[in-house]
């Protein structure tokens, strides 16, 4: 679980991809929305906003419209 800079609070699941709650309602992320994997394992925010999220297949890196993903084949090791 983190807490961003604006107070939404992500949980990362073991399977369900990452919840965020913006204090009234949750949203989920997951890979049908271009997370890397279901699986996250960290989460992280950048001075800038972005939020990275560590996950079984990766790290995805999501700016509040869409992800960006970095696995082995981009040179993550």
């Amino acid at each position: 679980m983190m807490e961003d800079a604006k107070g939404n609070i992500w949980i990362g699941t073991q399977f369900g991809g990452v919840d965020k709650y913006d204090g009234k309602t949750f949203t989920n992320y997951s890979n049908v929305n271009g997370l890397s994997s279901n699986v996250v394992y960290s989460i992280v925010e950048e001075k800038n906003g972005n939020i990275w999220f560590g996950t079984e297949s990766g790290a995805s890196v999501f700016d509040g419209k869409e992800f960006k993903n970095y696995s082995i084949k981009q040179g993550l090791q």
